[in-house]
């Protein structure tokens, strides 16, 4: 399994999204 931390500049605003997937 594989861990991976994501990040996605969301559209509305300056916000930083963080979240980790894990891949199997």
């Amino acid at each position: 399994n594989e861990m991976t931390d994501c990040a996605v500049y969301q559209n509305n605003g300056p916000n930083l999204t963080l979240w980790r997937e894990f891949h199997n």
